[in-house]
């Protein structure tokens, strides 16, 4: 299992998402289980790009923090997908930052998918799911509010399927 992700990390090193400033990966306090992705260019056409434009003329960032977490049987199960900061909202982000999307799902994950690819697919998800960024905030949300949403949607899915919502219902 470490050695799949540090395998992960040195394709990131090497892929062209990094060198051309799209995302960037860190370790959490040199934890290979944790990773910090700073997200930076999505599709200009979206609304999240327009948020992030505001917030980067306003405070000078404009960039979506991801936490990606990796369970001890990595690849075999898929990681856990949290927005960080800022607060999103739609773009199937759920309360707490999590992400839904059917690929970090038990039944929809493959071990056969890369990072790189996972990465830039939430990117794509976020974005045409016409996320908005959420100026006021009451208080920061909790892995473990982020991860209850989330168990309950996956519930929901199991239960009734996946299907392509209509535009604006992220």
């Amino acid at each position: 299992m470490q050695k799949r992700l540090m395998q992960e990390l040195k394709l990131l090193d090497k892929c062209t998402s990094i060198k051309d400033g799209v995302f960037e990966v860190s370790l959490v306090n040199d934890n290979l289980f944790e990773w910090d992705v700073m997200l930076h260019k999505f599709d200009p056409d979206t609304l999240i790009a327009h948020d992030l434009e505001m917030m980067r003329r306003s405070h000078g960032v404009g960039s979506i923090w991801l936490r990606i977490s990796f369970p001890q049987n990595f690849p075999f199960v898929p990681p856990f997908v949290r927005v960080l900061a800022p607060v999103v909202h739609g773009g199937f982000v759920l309360s707490g930052g999590a992400v839904c999307m059917e690929l970090l799902t038990p039944d929809g994950w493959s071990q056969a998918y890369r990072m790189e690819s996972v990465i830039l697919q939430t990117m794509s998800t976020i974005g045409k799911g016409q996320a908005r960024i959420v100026r006021q905030v009451r208080r920061p949300l909790t892995d473990e509010e982020a991860k209850r949403s989330y168990d309950h949607l996956v519930r929901v899915h199991k239960k009734h399927g996946w299907h392509t919502p209509q535009p604006g219902d992220g």
